[in-house]
């Protein structure tokens, strides 16, 4: 994922801020306005969480190219530099948001990043490689415990409160069905994209149990057009793959509704959609105006 352009994908996400409004980096113990940033989702958002996996070298991004541009070194992100919560957490005045995962992650003052590369919302998607949606909840409760025993009950209700949650999953949920899976044999296309965004919805459900407030969530991306759906494909030089990124646009039809409805059964539930798909569409098929070479995989369909 070439990241040069990631300004001008990230400021989509501006409206987050919810973060911006109220963050500041300050004491835990003595700022009231203390913002945390939690992130969950895919290689998107994964920061280095599938290092610490016993997985195959295909869910991982510790070997170069990977990072030389911005890092200088390879650091687990699926990127030649950074994503999307890095230029986040910069914008909000945020240290980089660690991964769960990483031994030397002790603090969760300013929250932490449970993404994982390859992962799903469903837990039979590339199960055994990667960490499921369902998977970093797990996580994400343990980490709600162990904030609410540093802090106490009211200090911790009032930092996850304040606190932005951030997703970006659902396209490898996607990509599964015609990766051998029979799924769409027993749903229909629009059972299993409304499977998905249920389950999805359900995990935000929980994190508003915990006392979170503010979501943000990642529309899924053109996942038939990225460089490794296609080169996976074998299909002709370039060419995007349309069923997946079917599936991924009726997703994006029926997210907005889904989260509508827990808005209106949530009181205080606050979240945006962020159009990944229509970001991305349009430096696929427009490569020269964001400065990319016209000659690129990426804009070849």
């Amino acid at each position: 994922m070439n990241t040069s352009n990631f300004p001008c994908f990230f400021s989509i996400f501006f409206t987050v801020f919810f973060i911006a409004r109220s963050s500041r980096i300050a004491d835990v113990h003595s700022s009231p306005k203390h913002v945390a940033l939690f992130v969950f989702g895919d290689s998107f958002f994964d920061s280095g969480n599938n290092n610490f996996l016993n997985t195959t070298r295909g869910y991982r991004a510790n070997f170069m190219p990977y990072g030389e541009t911005f890092f200088k070194y390879p650091t687990g992100r699926f990127s030649n530099g950074r994503l999307v919560p890095d230029f986040i957490a910069d914008y909000a005045n945020l240290p980089l948001i660690p991964s769960y995962l990483d031994p030397r992650t002790k603090r969760y003052n300013y929250g932490v990043n449970f993404a994982s590369g390859g992962g799903g919302v469903l837990v039979e998607t590339h199960r055994g490689f990667v960490i499921d949606l369902g998977t970093q909840l797990r996580y994400f409760k343990k980490v709600e415990r162990s904030i609410r025993k540093k802090l106490g009950r009211c200090r911790a209700r009032r930092l996850l409160s304040n606190s932005v949650y951030l997703f970006g999953i659902g396209g490898n949920d996607y990509i599964a069905p015609f990766e051998g899976s029979p799924v769409l044999k027993k749903y229909t296309k629009t059972e299993y994209v409304n499977m998905v965004i249920g389950n999805a919805t359900k995990m935000l459900e929980e994190i508003y149990k915990k006392g979170g407030r503010k979501f943000v969530v990642a529309a899924v991306a053109p996942i038939g057009c990225t460089p490794n759906t296609r080169v996976k494909t074998g299909r002709q030089y370039g060419r995007c793959w349309d069923e997946p990124s079917a599936l991924a646009r009726l997703h994006n039809q029926l997210l907005p509704i889904a989260l509508q409805k827990l808005a209106n059964k949530l009181k205080g539930f606050k979240y945006t959609v962020a159009d990944t798909y229509t970001v991305l569409q349009n430096r696929i098929d427009n490569p020269s105006k964001y400065g990319n070479p016209p000659n690129n995989i990426l804009h070849l369909s």
